[in-house]
């Protein structure tokens, strides 16, 4: 972005300093240390996201009242001040209820911090934090260059998500299984339910005649029993008649003679008429009732007869109705068995239409948990460092290393060129996931005798010399800045210098210098030095001096 303005009230030590910048060229500002030079740039970050590059409360309200500071960027006006609620707006902004909340807003719509950092802030502190950083370190480094990072935040979530689908897949599996089980066994009740061609018509049964058949039988029985009885007095009655018929008939033998056997007296005539008599009596007496039990028997047996018949025909009839109620009530179970079949079937039936939909609805979340699954395992794929990211990062390393080296050639008359290589070999010969760098020394650069033939070799940073480094770091300053910057969409942003010659000789800052104003004839490059070194001063539109937090112009 463009900075046009800046104005700090209570900020380190200016009370109320403001800096007017120009749209192209060089503003060089220098200051003893801790003077306030380096707020200059510490402004920027301070308005804008609320912190710090030296991570520094700059804050003085001993010097204003309500600090604050205010930055006009791209024809907006930002402003950030150190205390209240809402302490961060900007012209037009909506309503914020909080900071935060304009904070969150600012980064998603214009850059984050660490962005604004890489494209605009040429630093050699941040520059060998490139060069001395690790393979993968440096990788990482280039992958925020370009907000190359945020893809892997992307690929965890598509990790996660394939994972968390791929789980919403195997338990709408298992659940398919249990369900499809389920129909199997579901369709097995309603084929056991079927109930048969058959069906056994009701049994009626006179129920009502039970009691009186009972009774009558009882009757019977009891009529029997008193028959019965009364067969047993008559041959009671009956032995006595033959009783005594028999003695009547021992009298009479007795009688037949002449004298008592007994004492031996003569027995008289009218003695023997009279025995006769009474002999004659007891045998008709026993046979007129032998006659007449004879007959009272015959008819008790002819009335037990039918006494039993009855009791027979009562007896069967309750065991026909007995048989009957059995049939019946075997005929009954087996109707309500069937009745209940019907039921079983009927809920199996509207079982079988709810699990059917319900093992449908689990197909589905199977397929489509499926189809999640492989989408968000394609995304993994290719936000992987194997997929899209791998070619973002070779576009970004070739980027890099074509505007380092396009600086370097200023810098150093192409004396040095710097090689960025996406991925190393690992000491077993593999491949790591890193970047790695090295300096190629070109046979300009090399002392060769006249029968020498010069050839360019590589050694690694380190083994340059402290003037070399520095020109290299300056040059991938350049250049890592112009790479963050096209990563955005942006031009001609305001690009800030602090103190990037340090180490470098005479030479050196000139060549510096020069590509400072060559970065200047498209924009505005205001450089933070302690010293003015005299071929900075040559090529500075406007020189600034920063004295106990005041601007004076030079």
């Amino acid at each position: 972005m463009r900075i046009e303005r800046l104005t700090l009230k209570g900020v380190t030590k200016h009370a109320d300093t403001t800096l007017e910048l120009p749209e192209r060229g060089i503003v060089l500002v220098t200051g003893d240390n801790g003077s306030g030079k380096s707020s200059v740039i510490e402004a920027v970050p301070l308005c804008f996201w609320g912190k710090t590059m030296r991570k520094a409360d700059l804050w003085n309200e001993k010097l204003a009242a309500k600090p604050s500071v205010e930055v006009v960027a791209d024809g907006t006006t930002f402003t950030r001040k150190a205390k209240g609620r809402v302490r961060f707006t900007w012209d037009g902004a909506a309503k914020h209820e909080s900071t935060k909340e304009a904070q969150r807003d600012f980064d998603d719509a214009r850059m984050t911090f660490d962005h604004w950092r890489r494209a605009c802030v040429l630093s050699s502190a941040d520059a060998s934090n490139f060069t001395t950083a690790t393979d993968a370190e440096r990788k990482r480094l280039l992958e925020a260059l370009t907000g190359v990072e945020k893809l892997e935040a992307g690929y965890r979530a598509a990790l996660d998500r394939a994972k968390a689908e791929r789980s919403t897949a195997d338990a709408a599996a298992r659940e398919v299984a249990i369900l499809t089980e389920r129909v199997a066994g579901i369709r097995q009740r309603i084929a056991d339910a079927v109930p048969p061609e058959d069906v056994p018509e009701p049994v009626e049964v006179d129920e009502e005649a039970l009691p009186g058949l009972h009774e009558q039988a009882a009757d019977a029985s009891d009529d029997l029993s008193e028959a019965q009885a009364m067969i047993r007095e008559a041959d009671r009655r009956m032995a006595a008649a033959v009783a005594e018929s028999a003695a009547a008939e021992r009298e009479r033998r007795r009688i037949d003679h002449d004298e008592c056997p007994t004492c031996g007296q003569a027995i008289p005539e009218t003695m023997k008429e009279a025995a006769k008599r009474l002999v004659a009596e007891s045998e008709e007496r026993a046979r007129q009732i032998t006659q007449e039990v004879e007959r009272e028997i015959e008819t008790l047996r002819t009335d037990m007869a039918d006494l039993r018949a009855e009791l027979d025909a009562a007896q069967d009839e309750i065991r026909r109705i007995e048989d009957a109620k059995r049939q019946a009530s075997m005929t009954q179970r087996e109707l309500d068995r069937i009745a209940r079949l019907d039921e079983v079937r009927q809920a199996a039936v509207a079982e079988l239409a709810q699990t059917r939909t319900d093992l449908a609805a689990a197909e589905a979340r199977y397929k489509a948990a499926e189809v999640e699954a492989r989408t968000f395992d394609a995304v993994a794929r290719t936000l992987s460092t194997k997929g899209v990211r791998a070619a973002l990062l070779s576009r970004t390393i070739g980027a890099v290393e074509a505007a380092g080296n396009a600086w370097l050639g200023r810098i150093c008359d192409n004396r040095l060129r710097l090689h960025l290589k996406p991925y190393g070999e690992t000491k077993r010969g593999g491949i790591k996931d890193s970047v790695a760098l090295s300096i190629e020394m070109t046979p300009e650069a090399m002392l060769v005798s006249e029968d020498d033939e010069p050839a360019a070799f590589e050694r690694g940073y380190l083994n340059a010399s402290g003037g070399e480094r520095r020109r290299l770091d300056v040059a991938l300053c350049f250049a890592l800045a112009e790479v963050a910057e096209v990563s955005r969409g942006e031009q001609h942003s305001t690009i800030f210098a602090d103190e990037i010659f340090d180490a470098l000789d005479a030479e050196g800052r000139g060549r510096v210098a020069e590509a400072l104003r060559l970065l200047a004839e498209d924009r505005c490059v205001v450089v933070v030095a302690h010293d003015a070194a005299e071929q900075l001063r040559t090529v500075a539109s406007k020189h600034l001096r920063v004295i106990d937090g005041t601007l004076q112009r030079v």
